[in-house]
C-alpha cells in the first residue's frame, strides 16, 4: 500500500513540476505576439514576459512588450523575468536587465519600433556607430514607447 501511495505521490509532484511555467522559447513561424497578434518570426527581435505565476507572454518587438505592460498596468514586482531577444544572436532570449538598446530609424524591427537589443557590449558598440543609433538601458526604453 505505501510503495503504491509513494509512486501516485510521485506522479503528482511530477505532474506538477510540469506547470511550472517559466521562459519559453519563441517558436518562430508559429507564435502569436501577445500585443498586436501578428505572428512572430523575425529571429533578431521579440521578448517576453514572465509572470511570478510562470505564465510566459510573447511579443514581436519591444515596443509591444512595453504597449502590452502599459496596457495592462503590469509592474515590475508581478514579473519573474523580462527577456530580449539578442539581435547579434538571432532566436536567443536574454536578460532584459542586463541587455544594450539601440534605437534608430535604420532599425527595421516587425512593428517598427526601431529597437534593437544586445547581450554583448562590443557588439552593441560597433552597432551604434552603424546605425548612428541612441544607446539606452531597459529601464529607458520605456520612455521611447510612451
Amino acid at each position: 500500500m505505501k510503495l503504491a501511495l509513494s509512486a501516485v505521490l510521485l506522479l503528482v509532484l511530477s505532474a506538477f513540476a510540469g506547470c511550472g511555467g517559466g521562459p519559453e522559447p519563441i517558436r518562430f513561424g508559429e507564435d502569436a505576439c501577445d500585443n498586436c497578434r501578428m505572428i512572430i518570426s523575425d529571429r533578431h527581435f521579440g521578448a517576453e514576459l514572465v509572470t511570478r505565476k510562470g505564465k510566459a507572454y510573447k511579443f514581436d518587438d519591444i515596443s509591444c512588450l512595453w504597449k502590452y505592460k502599459t496596457r495592462h498596468n503590469i509592474s515590475d514586482d508581478a514579473l519573474s523575468a523580462q527577456l530580449v531577444i539578442a539581435y547579434n544572436k538571432p532566436g536567443t532570449l536574454i536578460d532584459a536587465d542586463a541587455a544594450c538598446f539601440l534605437q534608430s530609424p535604420a532599425i527595421k524591427s516587425p512593428m517598427a519600433g526601431q529597437v534593437a537589443a544586445f547581450g554583448d557590449a562590443g557588439d552593441c558598440s560597433k552597432m551604434k556607430k552603424k546605425w548612428t543609433a541612441g544607446q539606452h538601458n531597459w529601464a529607458a526604453t520605456a520612455a521611447l514607447f510612451d
